[in-house]
C-alpha cells in the first residue's frame, strides 16, 4: 500500500501530517534561502593576518539598528536561525555578534513590532565587519488579532501547539513561559495563532531556551469538501528561533541533556554531510532516493510517454505534498528499490582545511534508519532539494566538511522533514556537533 503524507511548506520552520494509523501527522521544513544585501550598509573593518587558528580564526559583526526615523530600535534579536549564534540590541541600538565561523550565512533581524529583514552576510576569518540595518515598522494589526481571539479558542489552539509544535501535550519536556502572548482565533474550519511578543520556550529535555518568533499557526480537522472529498487533518507553522544553552544544571542532568543531543542529531543535515563527506552513508543508516513531483515532471526527464509513464509509476511509492511555487498539492513520487547515488555529484575542493562540494537539480528522498536492521518503512524520510540561482560552476552548490559544517553558496535549500517525528522538542541547533566531535 502507498504510503501518503500530507504537508504544507512555510519559510523557516513547518509541521503537517497524516499518517494510516491516525489522522494527523507531521512534517518539518528547515530551510536556508539567501537574500541580497538590500538596505544594509556593510564594511570590513579590520582584519588579521594569516596563520589564523583558534579564536583568531573567529570573525565579528556589528552595527546599529534603526527605524525609518533613523531612531535606534531596542531590544531587537540579532541572530543565525536555528542556532546558538545571536544577540540583541541596545538601547542605542547597537549590537555585538562575535566568535562567528567564517562562510556565507542568513543573519535575521526580529522584533515583533518591525518587519522581519533576512540579510546574506559572507564572512572571513578572522575579520570584523559593520552591518547597520534600517527596519521598518510591522503593519500586522495585532489589536484586531486579539479581537478576534477567543477563550474558548484558546484553549483548544494551546492544546494543539503543545502537540504539534512544541511535541509534548502534558508540558513536562517542553514548556512556553509567557503563554498569554499567544492568540488563538478560528477563521471557519481552520484555527489560527499568533504571538504578538517572542514565545519564550524551554526544552528541559535537551537542555536549552528559545527565543521563538512565531509567524503563525494553522490547524484543521478532519472535514468533508463541498466536492465530496474528505480533506485530512493537517496543521502548520512557520518561524525561527534562536537557541540559548543552559549551564547552570547539575552535571548528571548536563551529561543526560548531551546524550539526548547526540541521539536527535542523528538524521539531521549535518550529520548527513559528514557521511557523505567520509563515504559512510550506508554505515550511517541513510539511503538516497530520486522523487519526482509529478508525473509530468517524470516523463519529462526520462523523455518517455505518457502510457510508459504510468506503466512504470505502478513501481512507485509517493508522498503527498505542496508544491510552494505553483500553491498547489501534489505528490513526491519515487522508486523504492532505486538508489541515488549522490557521491557522484560531489567534487572535492582545492583548499585546506579539506572541503567538498555538492550540487545537484533533482528532487531528493533522503531515509534515515537509526537501526541497521530497519526496513525504509521505519525511517525517518526528509525531501532535499537545492536550487541554484547561477550557473557558474561554484554557485549553486554546498560547500561542506568532514564534520558536516557547511556553506550555501548561491542557492536556496529546502530540507524538510516527512512524518510527525519532529518537533521543538528534538530539534537541536543546526550548528550542533556531537560532544565527541567538539
Amino acid at each position: 500500500m502507498r504510503k501518503i503524507l500530507i504537508l504544507i511548506v512555510c519559510l523557516t520552520i513547518l509541521v503537517l501530517s497524516f499518517t494510516q494509523s491516525k489522522t494527523i501527522a507531521g512534517y518539518v521544513f528547515d530551510g536556508q534561502s539567501k537574500s541580497p544585501l538590500a538596505d544594509v550598509s556593510i564594511s570590513v573593518v579590520g582584519h588579521s593576518s594569516g596563520g589564523i587558528t583558534g579564536q583568531e580564526n573567529k570573525a565579528r559583526v556589528y552595527g546599529v539598528v534603526s527605524d525609518e526615523n533613523g531612531k535606534p530600535v531596542a531590544d531587537l534579536t540579532i541572530f543565525i536561525p536555528f542556532t546558538s549564534k545571536g544577540t540583541t540590541s541596545n538601547a542605542n541600538g547597537e549590537y555585538n555578534l562575535a566568535n562567528l565561523n567564517p562562510g556565507d550565512f542568513d543573519l535575521i533581524f526580529r522584533h515583533v513590532a518591525y518587519v522581519p529583514h533576512t540579510r546574506l552576510v559572507k564572512i572571513e576569518a578572522g575579520k570584523t565587519y559593520r552591518l547597520d540595518v534600517n527596519v521598518q515598522n510591522n503593519t500586522i494589526e495585532f489589536e484586531e488579532i486579539i479581537k478576534k481571539a477567543d477563550q474558548n479558542d484558546w484553549t483548544f489552539g494551546f492544546e494543539k501547539f503543545k502537540e504539534f509544535v512544541l511535541g509534548d501535550p502534558s508540558g513536562k519536556s517542553i514548556y512556553v513561559e509567557n503563554p498569554d502572548d499567544l492568540y488563538f482565533y478560528h477563521d471557519g474550519v481552520v484555527l489560527n495563532g499568533y504571538a504578538t511578543a517572542p514565545i519564550k520556550i524551554v526544552n528541559n529535555y535537551l537542555g536549552y531556551d528559545l527565543i521563538y518568533f512565531l509567524d503563525y499557526f494553522k490547524f484543521s480537522e478532519e472535514i468533508d469538501l463541498p466536492d465530496g472529498t474528505l480533506q485530512k487533518a493537517f496543521f502548520v507553522f512557520q518561524g525561527s528561533a534562536r537557541y540559548l544553552e543552559r549551564k547552570d544544571a547539575p552535571q548528571r542532568i548536563q551529561k543526560r541533556w548531551e546524550r539526548n543531543r547526540n541521539e536527535e542529531f542523528k538524521g539531521s543535515f549535518r550529520h548527513f554531510l559528514a557521511a557523505v563527506f567520509n563515504d559512510l552513508l550506508d554505515e550511517s543508516g541513510f539511503e538516497v532516493k530520486e522523487a519526482w513531483l509529478d508525473l509530468p515532471d517524470f516523463e519529462e526527464s526520462q523523455n518517455m510517454s505518457p502510457a510508459m509513464a504510468y506503466i512504470r509509476s505502478l513501481e512507485m511509492e509517493r508522498f503527498f505534498t505542496w508544491n510552494r511555487e505553483s500553491g498547489k498539492s501534489g505528490f513526491l513520487y519515487y522508486f523504492p528499490h532505486q538508489v541515488y547515488q549522490i557521491k557522484d555529484q560531489t567534487k572535492d575542493l582545492n583548499v585546506i582545511p579539506q572541503k567538498k562540494s555538492l550540487c545537484f537539480t533533482e528532487n531528493l528522498l533522503v531515509f534515515y534508519k537509526n537501526q541497521a536492521k530497519s526496513g525504509l518503512g521505519d525511517a525517518k524520510v526528509t525531501s532535499f532539494s537545492l536550487s541554484p540561482d547561477s550557473v557558474d560552476k561554484n554557485i549553486g552548490a554546498i560547500h561542506f566538511n568532514e564534520l558536516g559544517q557547511y556553506n550555501i553558496i548561491g542557492a536556496e535549500l529546502l530540507w524538510t522533514h516527512l512524518g510527525d517525528s519532529k518537533k521543538l522538542l528534538n530539534t537541536v541547533p543546526a550548528d550542533y556537533l556531537p560532544i565527541e566531535d567538539k
